[in-house]
């Protein structure tokens, strides 16, 4: 994505001077998560960059239009999994499925 597109999808995504992010990550022990952000667009290059420095595994992000902001709080507010310990709990801890 060019630094152009990048801009205009932040600018598609602003309400009231603010943008939504969404951010979903799996780290080495396949535990995964995912939470969203309200911050200013100035900062999502920022934070975006702090969360992939201290990646550890997969993840990926993206920003909510404005009219599913409420839906996108609400389905990140209890979104987290630890697969390994899903598949030690169904059995097959030598197994871990995506």
């Amino acid at each position: 994505m060019t630094e152009y597109e990048f801009k205009q999808l932040l600018l598609a995504n602003t309400y009231r001077g603010k943008v939504m992010v969404g951010f979903w990550s799996r780290d080495c022990d396949c535990c995964e998560s995912t939470k969203t952000h309200i911050m200013k667009p100035s900062e999502v290059e920022k934070y975006l960059e702090m969360e992939f420095d201290n990646a550890e595994g997969p993840c990926n992000w993206w920003l909510v239009p404005p009219k599913d902001w409420k839906a996108a709080q609400a389905a990140a507010r209890d979104s987290f999994r630890d697969r390994a310990l899903e598949a030690f709990e169904d059995g097959h801890p030598h197994i871990i499925y995506d």
